[in-house]
């Protein structure tokens, strides 16, 4: 099996990462577990990854620290290099009940929880609170351009889908673009006439009359990238349609030329048994750049939320 290497580096208090670590050691670049950290520390390691040129984004799993003074290294060298490199934190035993587990796991002190999600986002780290948020995050900075995200359009083959994206923009803080008067004529000319053009972008009765359905996927997609109000594009299609012309990869291709971000979102388990993993294999076997894989609009709008937290912390540094 070709294993390759992405540019993360990972700190852990936990072995279990190296093997369950977003789906798997393919999506691992180095890894360092630092156990109860008797003598290398979480500090440490993020410092060495400060000047890793191989590592862009460095992941920390944390339960705890041993005692105060660790936890201000930590934060010393967070605060230091997420300047320079974007740093995901998972911090695990927030509550009562893990606290006396991380006790006998790695003889932390947990802390309070509150206090480290505020000396946290003071530092300028994203915090994912799942590993689910973990898995997103990472791929999102893997994979897309760092940029700040404001205004996000939704182009989708189910309205439905779409509405649940608009929602999710909401909940975090995105704004759904306000598309120009040039890239609504745009979509009009494929569009039937009853159905109004408007983020989110409905196409899947376009695409239902089209003999071409590639074609309208595609203008649709250059359409609102072409657009000067749109920061990202979040598409939600079917799980593979290369069967069509052009296909989805030439689609997505494309689409990253514009370098803005792109997340596709397709239907996973709705009709084939497939993984994020799997149409992500097919992406990079297909040259595709610069667009993330998630499997829900919530999930797709909570990972360009944070790019948009990190532009700041880096605008005000």
């Amino acid at each position: 099996m070709h294993v390759e290497r992405l540019p993360i580096g990972l700190v852990c208090q936990s072995g279990i990462f190296f093997g369950s670590f977003c789906g798997g050691l393919q999506l691992l670049g180095k890894g360092i577990d630092v156990g109860n950290a008797s003598d290398v520390g979480i500090a440490d390691c993020i410092g060495y990854f400060e000047n890793d040129e191989d590592v862009r984004l460095i992941v920390v799993h944390v339960e705890g620290v041993r005692h105060p003074d660790e936890g201000r290294s930590i934060l010393e060298a967070a605060r230091r290099v997420s300047k320079r490199k974007p740093i995901i934190v998972f911090k695990t035993g927030r509550g009562q009940q893990a606290a006396s587990a991380v006790s006998s796991h790695t003889a932390s002190l947990v802390g309070d929880d509150d206090v480290w999600d505020a000396a946290l986002k003071q530092c300028g780290v994203l915090r994912a609170r799942n590993l689910d948020e973990l898995h997103d995050l990472t791929r999102a900075f893997c994979s897309l351009p760092s940029t700040k995200v404001e205004s996000v359009v939704v182009v989708t083959l189910s309205g439905g889908m779409g509405v649940m994206a608009l929602d999710a923009c909401d909940e975090y803080g995105l704004e759904a673009a306000t598309l120009s008067a040039e890239t609504l004529r745009k979509l009009r000319e494929m569009l039937p006439a009853w159905l109004e053009a408007k983020n989110p972008v409905d196409i899947f009765p376009a695409i239902m009359a089209a003999e071409n359905k590639g074609e309208v996927l595609m203008r649709s997609v250059e359409a609102v990238l072409s657009d000067e109000n749109v920061d990202a594009l979040l598409l939600i299609a079917g799980t593979w349609l290369e069967e069509v012309t052009p296909p989805l990869s030439d689609v997505l291709k494309a689409a990253g030329r514009f370098g803005k971000p792109v997340v596709w979102c397709p239907y996973l388990g709705w009709a084939f048994d497939v993984s994020v993993e799997d149409v992500e294999q097919k992406l990079k076997e297909k040259g595709v750049e610069n667009v993330a894989t998630l499997p829900t609009p919530e999930r797709a709008v909570r990972a360009l939320a944070a790019l948009r937290r990190y532009a700041e912390f880096k605008e005000l540094v």
